[in-house]
């Protein structure tokens, strides 16, 4: 059975059901004035019903005072990869779960997103046999918007298709999936805004930055010969935003084309011929692949 709290937003009560790892289960209750119900899809707080009370930049919700009306808001959703393991990581156990000052890399990672105001859900597509630990480490740091864990694949494409199909039956086709390595800790509120925005302009927003080294081709990884000017070369991070019924589309049509075990989404719209558009990123964005990285990121974590 699912808990009610009671919040308060401006002039509006209103109700939220919680799921079970302490935040919103999909759909909630919202209930705005007396006699009013409104129905959206998990937060309230960008809803409004009846004259006098006033959420900017959010139609009014018509109606008499005791009718019941439905209304689907937008959602941003985090989908959080922590399904890789790297055999060449020196250490004795995933990356994402090394203890760095008493957390897990994957709880700076649930911070960053439980924190930003403007995503609504998490959902982690979690490595097979540490479901447990992720929910336990949800209720130990207060992960609220913690809703759905599921058990990840072997590659990130797989990973990212398993997380879609779970939102493919239980959100709304334009809402935005944000996707992101939990090995990148150190994401920030700008990038993620960036990408959300960069989304819902252009359908995508994938995290992006230039290259200040010279670039080379190499087919055996000891020689190459064909120099590739850094002016045209991107680095691609996360976060990667994109509208779900979009990345429902896409990941079907990898599956019925072979287009299969890419490294991550990007990869695999590039195999199929998309356009990636780009949103900020950052040189502080490091993803945690090796132990060094871990240090580097004590280090940029402590940086005033």
């Amino acid at each position: 059975m699912s808990s009610i709290s009671r919040q308060l937003i401006g002039l509006i009560y209103y109700e939220i059901s919680e799921g079970p790892f302490g935040g919103p289960c999909i759909p909630g209750k919202t209930r705005a004035n007396e006699g009013n119900t409104l129905r959206v899809s998990l937060y309230a707080r960008k809803t409004r019903a009846n004259e006098g009370n006033t959420l900017p930049g959010v139609p009014v919700c018509q109606g008499n005072k005791g009718q019941i009306k439905e209304r689907i808001l937008l959602m941003n959703i985090a989908l959080i990869l922590a399904g890789g393991v790297d055999p060449n990581f020196r250490m004795d156990i995933p990356k994402q779960f090394v203890i760095v000052e008493n957390r897990p890399v994957i709880v700076y990672t649930l911070q960053a997103f439980q924190n930003h105001p403007e995503i609504d859900m998490i959902l982690v597509s979690c490595l097979s046999g540490w479901q447990e630990m992720v929910k336990a480490y949800g209720k130990q740091f207060n992960i609220t918007k913690l809703t759905k864990i599921v058990e990840g694949g072997p590659d990130g494409q797989e990973s990212i298709r398993r997380g879609v199909i779970w939102l493919n039956e239980n959100c709304k086709p334009d809402d935005v999936v944000v996707i992101h390595d939990a090995i990148r800790p150190l994401v920030t509120d700008d990038l993620i805004s960036d990408s959300i925005h960069t989304c819902r302009k252009k359908g995508m927003g994938v995290a992006a930055v230039r290259s200040m080294d010279t670039v080379m081709l190499t087919i055996d990884g000891e020689s190459g010969k064909e120099s590739i000017s850094r002016y045209h070369i991107r680095r691609i991070q996360t976060p990667q935003s994109y509208r779900l019924d979009y990345l429902d589309r896409v990941h079907r049509e990898a599956v019925e084309k072979k287009v299969l075990y890419c490294v991550d989404n990007n990869s695999m719209l590039a195999r199929l011929g998309e356009t990636i558009y780009f949103s900020k990123g950052s040189d502080f964005n490091i993803k945690l692949n090796s132990v060094e990285d871990v240090e580097m990121f004590k280090a940029l974590y402590h940086m005033p």
